[in-house]
């Protein structure tokens, strides 16, 4: 089993592009002067994570303001209009109303990750946020159906990642927070399992589905291998299951990436303590791949906090590894 300490989505912005982003709203920043300073950052966070010890590092995601605005914004048929709060977090998003057919107008994401791809010294992973949740995230005034909903984001999707796969990355990760809620109905899922299905044949990438909140129904897991997904994201720090419990998702799991650094809390974890813990969970683990990762997207924490959320993880990746040795 190969054992990896990986960044799960973003990191926090650091102050001087916060700072930045403030002059630009105030039009004293062009947009240029802008993504000069993202793309001086990005390298930055890039370096962090490397000196944290992360194996797999993302590129910081740093004009990210949440999970789907900045996909959403690129999109013809699309109004982003009020806040709604991002699951169950203080953290906000502005709600895509979806008023007409929906288009893909050009690339969004190929300058940064190619960036994060030319610099990084490890494995890269590329982060784009999956058109299930999109879907339930969205406000629907157009399509009759959920699903037609799901597979014109996944066609989006599409035309994005024909462009991201000329990036030479290792992981492509899709995430699915709302695959842990129970409003999620099951005809959305079937769904959405041939939209994800389609999505990764052919990548270069490894594939992802990311899940966190919640605990993700074993029967969902499976099926995402099913359709061709490498790789399937548990949050254990929000999933409060037993052992017994626990033991059930990785029955027939190809490779895993567990979430186990609380990324909701500031306060560290003893990297020992984490390992013994996950030594349990190991025994019942048989898989070719395994992340280590935080539960969630670093934002939620301050921005001097996550890198040392970052080394804690990388420790406690180690520690765990001596036990296979």
């Amino acid at each position: 089993m190969e054992i990896l300490s990986a960044n799960l989505g973003n990191y926090p912005r650091p102050p001087d592009l916060r700072k930045a982003i403030d002059r630009f709203k105030r039009g004293k920043l062009t947009r240029g002067e802008l993504l000069r300073k993202a793309s001086e950052c990005t390298v930055r966070i890039i370096r962090l994570q490397e000196i944290a010890g992360l194996d797999v590092i993302t590129s910081g995601m740093l004009l990210w303001d949440d999970l789907i605005t900045k996909f959403m914004e690129g999109l013809e048929g699309v109004e982003l209009n009020g806040l709604l709060r991002f699951f169950d977090n203080n953290f906000y998003y502005r709600v895509p109303v979806v008023k007409g057919k929906l288009r893909w107008r050009h690339p969004l994401l190929t300058e940064e990750y190619g960036l994060a791809v030319k610099v990084a010294r490890k494995r890269v992973k590329l982060v784009v946020p999956g058109p299930l949740t999109m879907a339930y995230l969205c406000r629907n005034e157009y399509y009759p159906k959920l699903n037609e909903l799901i597979w014109e984001l996944g066609n989006a999707l599409k035309r994005e990642l024909s462009y991201l796969k000329e990036i030479r990355a290792d992981y492509l990760q899709f995430d699915e927070p709302i695959l842990t809620e129970e409003e999620l109905k099951i005809e959305h899922f079937e769904a959405y399992l041939e939209v994800i299905g389609g999505l990764v044949k052919g990548l270069p990438f490894k594939s992802i589905v990311a899940t966190y909140f919640g605990c993700l129904n074993p029967k969902f897991l499976q099926a995402l291998f099913d359709v061709g997904i490498y790789m399937v994201g548990l949050d254990l720090i929000s999933c409060k299951k037993g052992l017994a419990d626990l033991s059930r998702y990785f029955e027939g799991a190809k490779a895993l990436s567990l979430g186990i650094v609380d990324a909701r809390n500031t306060k560290l974890e003893d990297p020992k303590d984490l390992a013994t813990t996950l030594a349990k969970v190991l025994k019942h683990i048989d898989v070719k791949e395994l992340h280590l990762t935080p539960n969630t997207w670093l934002d939620y924490i301050p921005y001097e906090r996550a890198f040392l959320k970052l080394k804690v993880l990388s420790e406690a990746t180690k520690e765990v590894r001596r036990y296979y040795e």
